[in-house]
């Protein structure tokens, strides 16, 4: 895929490079040769997300802290 889109090869739209998006499975992921790593990326990242929301919960209702300028 890398090769692919680095080969310049693809059509560009308006100007801009392409941008591929790829879809996954879990299984198909942990089966690649680097497939532990891309697992712990993709782990960490939802680790993240999930943080944030319940962080996000906790603070409950009302206005947003006040930042300094």
């Amino acid at each position: 895929m890398r090769r692919l889109v680095a080969s310049d090869l693809l059509p560009e739209r308006a100007g801009q490079p392409v941008k591929a998006v790829v879809h996954v499975s879990l299984a198909e992921l942990r089966a690649m040769e680097d497939g532990s790593l891309l697992e712990a990326e993709w782990a960490t990242g939802v680790r993240a997300r999930w943080a944030a929301r319940l962080a996000g919960r906790r603070r409950g209702p009302g206005p947003p802290p006040a930042t300094r300028p």
